[in-house]
């Protein structure tokens, strides 16, 4: 499975006093890239509308692929034992049981929290609650996958962990990772990294993605 290609073309959406904007912005398959800015400059906003979750009020968006997976900053976890949320999104989806088993267990391995899997899921930690919020979305197997500020309520571990999925994301070259950071840059996180100013939103270093080929 490769990672989905995102087309976003004169895409405008107001934001109170002021309008995010995309020109262009073309997402190659199985890139990891950071979109960098402080908190209200329209991050959140702009991963929402890739993930369908808001209508622009005008552009057009074109992925090549299922939906998007959208993993929020505070993420909302069902009653239930952990093992339950990440096996939310396969079930939902009419896997079969031992495909849901698998899935979920592939995913709890891979970030890490399979002794969580019979834990109540909301008796944990913030910082745990994200790591289940993130496998509960990797068990979907997504190809595009957006992370809205995915460290903030990670310790070291967890952003070591953050650096590994990543390293192993690009060697896979599945899922395309859009990630979310209030950080000046994402240094080694990211392939490209997006920055948005008074709105609007261009390149900071990489391969220029708003750029056409």
């Amino acid at each position: 499975m490769t990672g989905a290609r995102v087309l976003v073309e004169g895409l405008a959406h107001p934001m109170g006093a002021r309008t995010l904007r995309v020109e262009r912005l073309v997402l190659d398959p199985g890139r990891v890239y950071a979109l960098c800015a402080p908190n209200g400059a329209g991050k959140s906003t702009l991963l929402r509308i890739l993930a369908g979750l808001i209508a622009p009020s005008r552009g057009r968006i074109a992925i090549d692929a299922g939906p998007a997976t959208l993993v929020h900053q505070q993420p909302y976890l069902l009653r239930g034992s952990v093992g339950r949320n990440v096996a939310f999104g396969p079930r939902a989806g009419g896997a079969r049981r031992e495909e849901r088993r698998r899935r979920a267990a592939a995913a709890l391995a891979t970030v890490g929290i399979e002794e969580l899997a019979p834990r109540a899921a909301r008796s944990l930690s913030g910082g745990e609650a994200q790591r289940v919020a993130l496998a509960r979305a990797l068990a979907l197997e997504p190809r595009l996958l957006l992370l809205d500020e995915p460290t903030s309520n990670l310790d070291a571990a967890g952003h070591a962990l953050l650096r590994r999925l990543v390293d192993h994301w690009r060697a896979a070259g599945a899922p395309t990772v859009v990630w979310a950071t209030p950080a000046p840059l994402a240094g080694g996180l990211a392939d490209a990294a997006l920055i948005i100013e008074d709105g609007a939103v261009r390149p900071a270093f990489g391969r220029d993605p708003t750029a056409r080929s």
